[in-house]
């Protein structure tokens, strides 16, 4: 899965990362920061605020959460409160390892495709008018 790192303001670590979520679902990420070396305490949230997923990562607080304009993008990192948090890069390779199956890949194709073209959004006016005859 392609990632997409946010580096912290002098550029030493990757403090956050983006994933593409039309190609994998909140369970899917649930299971793999489960699995994770350093991550405890991993909650689905249902309706409650924006974040969708909440865990601790080396005992600090970390979000999943879909910032509104992110373009179809899911944002891995800590939590607002989290003054500083450690390197991901360790959460970042879970997530370069993913492989979602062929049935996702091809959903998140067209869902990304649709996105960026903009076809998605487009109204066509399909009611034909009547001509006037003067």
């Amino acid at each position: 899965m392609n990632t997409f790192p946010i580096l912290n303001s002098d550029c030493a670590h990757i403090l956050a990362f983006e994933i593409e979520h039309p190609y994998i679902t909140m369970h899917a990420i649930t299971r793999l920061l489960a699995t994770t070396e350093g991550v405890t305490d991993v909650r689905l949230r249902r309706l409650e605020r924006d974040f969708k997923i909440e865990f601790k990562f080396r005992s600090l607080p970390y979000v999943v959460w879909e910032p509104h304009g992110a373009d179809g993008r899911y944002w891995i990192g800590p939590d607002a409160e989290t003054p500083r948090g450690a390197d991901v890069a360790a959460l970042r390779t879970t997530f370069e390892r993913y492989r979602p199956s062929a049935l996702r890949m091809l959903y998140g194709s067209l869902v990304s495709s649709l996105q960026f073209t903009g076809l998605s959004k487009k109204r066509h006016n399909t009611r034909r008018t009547p001509l006037r005859v003067s």
